[in-house]
């Protein structure tokens, strides 16, 4: 399940290590999970960052911070990180716009870090200097944790937390994240610009737990690999399930079929789980997968009314050995109660799920899980900043006008499949 954009494109090691760090990038900055990147982006990003520092936003900072973007990417929206990569690289090896992107990237932290503008022309913002509590407020917005935030300072500035790196410093350290370079050692410096990181396309330890759920639901005939066969033997069963049965037609199989398809490239795709976690690693995880999750969401609703009904997603989960009162307490969790979900609903459950990067109601999409009802209270208590709360990614994408946590409680049940150990 990687990123589908760059399959069968041909790119220089260079490109493709670019393309991995903008992944990485773009999937942060895409707030809404709508996998489209524009001014509007550094706006809520800008916003956020004055939320936790309980400071004003006005709306010439708003307009500051468009600027910013149009300046060094575009004025239209990028649909993909390799579209972000390429206007990036466009602007930097352009000599009338490479001076403005560098120009730009440094009023952006003048306006992050708060620091004073040069009265004069004697006066250099290249020697503006900001702390590493600036740097960790500057990253919170963008899902990284405090954490990351100051391994990454400590990566960067010669490990000294007393250290006061320059503006032109980490403008340096920006560019050459978002250019195509060589990357040929383990540990690249840039590469931690935006919270510490070992290559791996923003990927979570909490992640990596609910990926084995996944792949525990998905391995239907439990041989310790996942193929199309286990899809179509899901679909037989979630259609014996459902209430009333469903008849299991030629047309059905081939829609589950092509949902497998959707998900993992092609019918004939086989992986276990260790070659399919290096596969996401690889690839990178993009959001156009989103589009496939409707081709779920289309065998789900057996009835082909445009919605999942309760007893809909019972018995796709039901088939899967997911008990009853897990399945339905995961679909209030994803509904707010109701007792049915659109398309649209269920999309954005699924992106939540595959994309939060820490634990949020979203993680309870294949059931609920009992042992990881902790973690996510716990996540809450790491980001309480007095009445302000950055919290991470899962929560601030599309809940931009206010920094609070979701209030919501997980649920717990029954007994089911062997929940994932909390590592």
């Amino acid at each position: 399940m990687g990123n589908k954009n760059a399959r069968g494109e041909s790119y220089t090691p260079e490109q493709s290590w670019q393309h991995k760090k903008m992944n990485r990038f773009f999937n942060m900055l895409d707030f809404n999970f709508n996998n489209c990147v524009n001014a509007e982006n550094f706006v809520q990003w800008g916003r956020l960052i004055s939320t936790l520092k309980k400071r004003s936003f006005s709306p010439g900072e708003a307009d500051l911070l468009r600027n910013v973007f149009t300046t060094v990417f575009t004025f239209s929206d990028v649909s993909s990180h390799t579209q972000l990569a390429e206007v990036f690289t466009n602007k930097m090896d352009s000599e009338g716009t490479a001076g403005l992107v560098l120009d730009m990237v440094k009023v952006f932290f003048m306006w992050a870090f708060e620091l004073p503008a040069p009265v004069n022309e004697e006066d250099n913002s290249d020697n503006s200097t900001f702390s590493q509590d600036d740097y960790v407020f500057f990253l919170r917005p963008l899902g990284v944790s405090e954490q990351k935030a100051k391994e990454a300072f400590s990566i960067l500035f010669e490990g000294k937390v007393d250290r006061k790196p320059t503006i032109s410093e980490l403008t340096l350290l920006i560019v050459q994240y978002m250019s195509p370079n060589a990357k040929d050692q383990l540990e690249v410096p840039h590469q931690h610009v935006f919270g510490a990181w070992d290559g791996d396309p923003n990927i979570t330890p909490f992640q990596i737990q609910k990926y084995r759920k996944a792949f525990q639901i998905h391995d239907v005939t439990v041989d310790g690999s996942v193929n199309v066969d286990d899809y179509i033997n899901w679909g037989k069963k979630a259609a014996q399930a459902v209430n009333p049965p469903v008849e299991w037609t030629k047309e059905l199989e081939q829609s589950w079929a092509e949902t497998f398809s959707a998900l993992h490239g092609s019918e004939d795709a086989s992986y276990t789980f260790d070659t399919w976690i290096s596969g996401i690693k690889q690839m990178g995880l993009g959001l156009d997968i989103s589009s496939s999750f409707k081709k779920i969401f289309a065998t789900i609703d057996t009835s082909k009314d445009g919605s999942c009904q309760m007893s809909e997603f019972r018995a796709f989960l039901g088939a899967v050995g997911i008990s009853e009162p897990k399945a339905d307490a995961a679909f209030k969790l994803m509904t707010d109660g109701a007792d049915d979900m659109s398309e649209e609903q269920f999309v954005n459950a699924y992106t939540h799920f595959w994309f939060d990067q820490e634990p949020s109601d979203y993680m309870h999409f294949y059931g609920v899980v009992d042992a990881w009802n902790d973690l996510r209270q716990a996540s809450f208590a790491d980001v309480q900043k007095e009445e302000a709360v950055i919290p991470p990614m899962s929560q601030s994408k599309g809940l931009i006008e206010s920094a609070a946590p979701d209030p919501r409680e997980g649920a717990s049940a029954g007994g089911d499949k062997p929940e994932v150990p909390v590592e």
